[in-house]
């Protein structure tokens, strides 16, 4: 555990220094949300067009 927590911190510091880590994590975090909502919104078009009533 401890080694991973060395590395983890050593990672960090490492995207700091390149002023990465936040780009990284905010495309991450951007491009979850979005992937969510197309699956939530194509699972809506579906049952439009199935007929079904959306709840």
């Amino acid at each position: 555990v401890r080694s991973l927590a060395s590395a983890l911190l050593l990672l960090d510091v490492i995207c700091a220094s390149n002023g990465v880590k936040v780009n990284v994590l905010g495309k991450l975090l951007t491009t979850r949300a979005d992937h969510q909502q197309r699956e939530s919104s194509s699972v809506e078009s579906e049952t439009r067009a199935a007929g079904a009533p959306i709840p």
